[in-house]
C-alpha cells in the first residue's frame, strides 16, 4: 500500500503489457520508483493511460546503458504523464564488454538535442528540484541536462557524473553554471576495470 521504494526491472514482451500495467496498478503509493530501460519503453509503447502510481510520484530513477535514441521518446512520454515529480535520476548501467558496445552507443545516442526537449513542453520542468545525469556515450544525456538547467526554475541541485575522457564534453555546462543559481556538482566516475579472462 505505502512503499518507500520499488525497483521494477522487467524485459516485457508485447503480450506482457497487461501484466506490467497490472503490477504497477497494484502499487497504491511509492516514494521512489526505479525502472530499467525495457520497462520504461514498454510503459509508453502502447497508447494507454499510465497507472495511477505516476499521478503523485515525486521521485524516479531510470537505469540504462545510455540515453539512446530509442529510449528518449519513451522517457519524454513518461515525463509528460507525471505531475508532481521533484527528483529525477538517470543512472548509467554499463554492459560488458564495454569495447563491444562503445561504438554502438555513440551512433545511437546523439539524435535528440535541447530543441527536441523544448518541443515536448514538459510541465514538470518547473517542479524539478534535484536531478542526477550520468553520462555514457553520445550527446543525448548532456543535451537533456542542459535543457533542464536552462528551463528548471526551481532546480536546487544537479549532479553530472562523467568518465575521465568526457571532461571536455561538460565544458558547455560550465557556461550555464555561471548564470544559474542551482548547485551543479561534477563527479568523475572511475573507469571500470577491464574483464580478465583466464585460459
Amino acid at each position: 500500500m505505502w512503499l518507500e521504494k520499488a525497483e521494477i526491472f522487467l524485459h516485457p514482451r508485447s503480450e506482457d503489457f497487461s501484466k506490467l500495467f497490472g503490477v504497477l496498478s497494484s502499487i497504491h503509493s511509492v516514494k521512489l520508483l526505479v525502472l530499467n530501460e525495457e520497462t520504461t519503453k514498454a510503459l509508453t509503447k502502447e497508447r494507454r493511460s499510465l497507472p495511477r502510481i505516476f499521478d503523485n510520484l515525486g521521485h524516479i530513477c531510470i537505469q540504462s546503458t545510455c540515453l539512446n535514441d530509442g529510449l528518449v521518446p519513451a522517457l519524454a512520454s513518461l515525463l509528460i504523464g507525471m505531475r508532481h515529480l521533484i527528483t529525477f535520476h538517470m543512472k548509467y548501467e554499463p554492459i560488458i564488454p564495454l569495447l563491444f558496445t562503445k561504438y554502438v552507443e555513440v551512433i545511437t545516442a546523439s539524435r535528440f538535442d535541447r530543441e527536441y526537449w523544448k518541443s515536448q513542453n514538459l510541465a514538470i520542468i518547473d517542479q524539478l528540484e534535484e536531478v542526477t545525469v550520468e553520462l555514457s556515450s553520445g550527446s543525448n544525456e548532456l543535451e537533456f541536462a542542459r535543457y533542464i538547467l536552462e528551463g528548471a526554475k526551481n532546480l536546487k541541485k544537479m549532479v553530472i557524473v562523467y568518465l575521465p575522457h568526457q571532461s571536455t564534453r561538460i565544458e558547455a555546462v560550465h557556461d550555464i553554471e555561471m548564470n544559474f543559481p542551482a548547485t551543479i556538482v561534477f563527479k568523475k566516475r572511475p573507469r571500470r576495470p577491464k574483464p580478465s579472462y583466464s585460459p
